[in-house]
């Protein structure tokens, strides 16, 4: 999925996952128009299943914290693996990847 140009979070969770039995957030792209969080979520209780995004953003690569923790800190505890950060990509690449999720030429 292509999620581009949010201007807040994209992912918010329920507050009461069940392990097991929770969301599953993973292999998209999300572009930011701002520095936070891509996720919301109780940090405190079952987490969504979460992994394999790429996420792209204004500021520097640790600019989306998770659970008041940088991503890498984050991703040390086993949350969020493979997910990656980078800057904005130009206007036609983003582009190109929305022609190519619909199919288009």
């Amino acid at each position: 999925m292509l999620v581009a140009f949010l201007l807040t979070t994209y992912y918010r969770g329920h507050d009461s996952f069940v392990a097991g039995h929770q969301d599953g957030f993973h292999h998209n792209v999300c572009i930011m128009q701002s520095d936070g969080t891509y996720a919301k979520m109780d940090c405190t209780r079952v987490l969504p299943d979460m992994h394999d995004n790429r996420v792209y953003v204004p500021g520097s690569a640790e600019s989306i914290p998770q659970c008041g923790m940088t991503l890498s800190q984050w991703q040390a505890l086993g949350h969020d693996a493979n997910t990656t950060l980078g800057p904005i990509p130009p206007s036609d690449q983003v582009l190109g990847w929305a022609r190519e999720a619909l199919g288009l030429p």
